[in-house]
């Protein structure tokens, strides 16, 4: 009588971050230029699609809206319409929005920051 061995799945692979974190200056802590930055732009980060993202009134919150950018270029889930790209470049604006009520870079967000931004809990 032979029994059959247990299948074992194989070791799942890593699944790696299309996106070189090494790139960036991840600190957590705003300056005062990006803070007044993003309290400048306000709503008009949700709709950056419309205007020039390297334009003057851009530059002090680039270190932050570069990472954004390239997570969203990297991240081809989504079909690549106009209304798509927007819908991704507003959840950017979204995240930073939110750096400025919270007064730190998404880099230094706990998971409860990241729960308050989407919601989670609330009523469906």
């Amino acid at each position: 009588m032979t029994t059959a061995a247990a299948a074992v799945p194989a070791p799942a692979r890593a699944w790696p971050w299309p996106v070189d974190l090494g790139r960036y200056r991840r600190q957590g802590e705003l300056t005062a230029a990006e803070l007044d930055g993003l309290r400048t732009l306000g709503s008009a980060l949700l709709r950056r699609g419309g205007g020039d993202p390297a334009a003057r009134p851009w530059q002090p919150v680039r270190r932050l809206l570069e990472p954004l950018d390239a997570a969203q270029a990297a991240l081809h889930w989504h079909p690549d319409t106009p209304r798509h790209r927007q819908f991704a470049r507003d959840a950017a604006g979204v995240v930073l929005m939110r750096c400025a009520e919270v007064q730190r870079a998404y880099w230094d967000w706990q998971a409860r920051d990241w729960a308050d931004l989407i919601g989670v809990g609330g009523p469906m």
